[in-house]
């Protein structure tokens, strides 16, 4: 909760500020005044001394944190297969480029299940059994 008595989201942290008192210091500064709980960082959680709230959630969201989760595991292995880049330029190219691919590899999975769709929605012989084709 803010000072002025406002409830809002403060930020997200690398996993490696879980344990760094300066993130409590700064977030005192912008005029924290209590949190009365952190969504999934547990670690965060115990140097806050706060405890650690538990959502439900959407199957959507599961999908969105499952894609976050490859795509992450994908820019860490182009930048563990280019370091050390020479500067920060190289960098940023490098993950572009990764999203970049990933970009251009879900369109092409989307026109793939598009195109699966329009096939069995125009093809009699992949009508559900006990239904008659649409036509």
């Amino acid at each position: 909760m803010l000072a002025d008595g406002e409830c809002d989201a403060l930020g997200a942290w690398p996993a490696s500020a879980a344990r760094d008192q300066l993130l409590r210091e700064h977030l005192r500064e912008r005029g924290l005044d209590r949190i009365d709980a952190l969504i999934g960082d547990e670690g965060l959680a115990c140097v806050m001394d706060v405890p650690v709230a538990r959502l439900p959630l959407k199957a959507s969201a599961i999908e969105a944190l499952a894609a976050a989760a490859r795509m992450h595991a994908k820019i860490v292995r182009a930048v563990s297969r280019g370091a050390p880049f020479a500067d920060v330029e190289s960098a940023v190219e490098c993950i572009a480029l990764v999203l970049e691919k990933a970009e251009l590899s879900e369109l092409a999975q989307q026109r793939r299940r598009l195109q699966d769709h329009w096939r069995a929605e125009s093809s009699p012989s992949l009508a559900p059994a006990g239904q008659m084709p649409r036509g």
